[in-house]
């Protein structure tokens, strides 16, 4: 992907970066470069057969067991609102 002074100069607005035009075209060319390297080097085929990891950490992903292990203190929650009715939360209408 060939990236210009215009495209760096439409980022640096978006980002309030205030940038002279020979610092947009260094930086059209370092980012040029640099995404000409990414799909020189990282994008291969070497990838065929890879399995996702979900992590860089090889270690598995330690499951626990979905227990409720603090409940039963619906009514001490709901006494600190104003608006509770049946066991739940309510909000004034605010559309009518």
């Amino acid at each position: 992907m060939k990236i210009d002074s215009k495209i760096i100069k439409e980022m640096a607005f978006w980002v309030r970066v205030r940038l002279r035009e020979e610092e947009a075209e260094q930086m059209a060319a370092s980012f040029s470069e640099t995404l000409s390297w990414i799909d020189r080097e990282m994008i291969t085929d070497e990838l065929e057969g890879v399995q996702p990891m979900p992590s860089v950490i090889e270690d598995p992903i330690r499951m626990r067991t979905d227990e409720v292990t603090d409940g039963g203190k619906q009514k001490e929650i709901l006494s600190c609102s104003e608006h509770a009715a049946d066991g739940f939360f309510t909000v004034p209408k605010m559309v009518e």
